[in-house]
């Protein structure tokens, strides 16, 4: 199965796995039974798998509320501005602090805080066996 999606779609992936479990104690295919055999000795009993169904079916009922009206583009273009405005004090206050713990904190704590980056590259170490040796002038 595909991810399942989350909130009020649930009840459709529930009813798929439940139809799904039904095909599994009706297949011929080897191994198929035993694989409902060991959902239901886990607990997926018939009353459970009744007991949901009830659920899944009380759930479709209800009525799905309306989706709600389309926003105006105003809206939208106010909202998006205050949203960047939000982003651009809070990228101002990240940028202050950022310089200002940069000189006082040790080089591990400021990249934990993530306010620089891993340096790259690998120092090499002459303990190291794997670390080819340096070339001599003499060659």
């Amino acid at each position: 199965m595909s991810q399942q999606p989350e909130g009020p779609l649930v009840v459709g992936s529930v009813e798929k796995f439940l139809g799904r479990l039904a095909g599994l104690k009706t297949n011929t295919v080897d191994g198929a039974r035993a694989a409902y055999d060991a959902l239901v000795k886990k607990g997926l009993t018939e009353e459970v798998q009744q007991q949901t169904a009830a659920l899944v079916a009380e759930a479709k009922q209800e009525a799905a509320a309306p989706p709600p009206p389309p926003a105006a583009a105003a809206e939208v273009a106010a909202a998006t501005r205050a949203q960047q405005e939000a982003y651009e004090q809070v990228n101002l206050w990240y940028q202050d602090w950022a310089e200002t713990l940069r000189g006082e904190l040790p080089y591990h704590e400021q990249l934990r805080l993530g306010i620089v980056t891993p340096r790259t590259g690998r120092r090499s170490d002459p303990e190291d066996p794997a670390t080819p040796p340096a070339p001599t002038g003499n060659q």
